[in-house]
């Protein structure tokens, strides 16, 4: 629990563990002393320059590392483009791609539709920028998240997937309809809704 406040991840503390990991004793290299011309570490047996590498300072003979508990199967969230909610979803080593899209449009009472028309995409949000990945339908799921969850715990804590309509010929369907989110900022924060949507469209209009 604290080494998760530490590292500011959310989650309860039973889903996580520890494992200590033991350094790996450093290589010996013959030409570091050679090239530096350094004559005065001498083994004491034979007067002979003594090649081992001195052990750093400060530095620790073990670590511990943290990560999650893996769980077959595993329970994640998968979000929806078009109505800003997501599902709960349980997912097994033979989950796929495509198995998920057609529990998630099960789950939000759109089963009727075909699954090859949507996707599912593998958006990470970081503190500098949006990185999205479409999955191809058959990609494992599981496999996917330890592949994010060796990267880093807090990448998967700023990962999400999304369920999302594919395009017909680069523009959405006109029943699927197209969504934009803007993020503005610089405005005057005691305006009203009209003098916001009047300010946007002057600057739309002289575009």
């Amino acid at each position: 629990e604290a080494v998760l406040r530490s590292f500011f991840l959310p989650g309860d503390p039973q889903n996580f563990e520890l494992k200590e990991v033991v350094a790996v004793q450093r290589l010996h290299s013959d030409d570091i002393f050679n090239r530096n011309g350094d004559h005065d570490n001498h083994s004491p047996d034979n007067g002979t320059p003594d090649n081992r590498t001195p052990p750093r300072e400060g530095c620790p003979d073990n670590a511990w590392l943290l990560r999650l508990r893996p769980r077959d199967p595993e329970v994640i969230e998968v979000f929806s483009s078009w109505n800003r909610s997501f599902v709960s979803v349980s997912v097994s080593k033979d989950s796929s791609a495509e198995t998920v899209l057609s529990d998630v449009l099960r789950r939000l009472d759109r089963k009727e539709e075909d699954v090859s028309s949507f996707s599912l995409m593998e958006v990470y949000m970081s503190s500098k920028q949006v990185q999205r990945q479409t999955l191809s339908p058959q990609e494992k799921i599981l496999e996917k998240l330890q592949e994010i969850r060796k990267v880093s715990l807090r990448q998967m804590n700023q990962t999400r997937l999304v369920a999302v309509p594919n395009r017909k010929g680069g523009v959405l369907s006109a029943q699927q309809g197209v969504q934009v989110s803007l993020l503005i900022g610089g405005l005057d924060p005691l305006l009203s809704r009209e003098e916001y949507e009047r300010l946007i469209q002057e600057q739309l209009t002289n575009k």
